[in-house]
């Protein structure tokens, strides 16, 4: 089941965790698409379960974070190769 869904131009694209892929879905409908909307203009609300991640006041969740992205990224480039 896809996770996130952003959309660009009316045009849906579709996160899927499953697969660690972007792929290319069909037109949204007005209704995802005001949903979509509505979403990106909620500002960013920093807690316990996702905390603020900025290398200046939290370096250690920052290294952390770019240690995960790049083992995700050699992960990624195994498959592709």
């Amino acid at each position: 089941m896809p996770d996130v869904k952003y959309v660009l131009d009316g045009m849906g694209f579709v996160w899927d965790s499953d697969k660690d892929a972007i792929k290319l879905e069909t037109q949204l409908t007005e209704a995802q698409i005001r949903e979509i909307e509505a979403a990106q203009n909620k500002p960013a609300v920093e807690d316990e379960d996702c905390p603020e991640l900025d290398p200046q006041k939290t370096p250690e969740l920052w290294d952390e974070m770019m240690k995960s992205l790049a083992e995700r990224n050699r992960k990624m480039a195994r498959r592709m190769a």
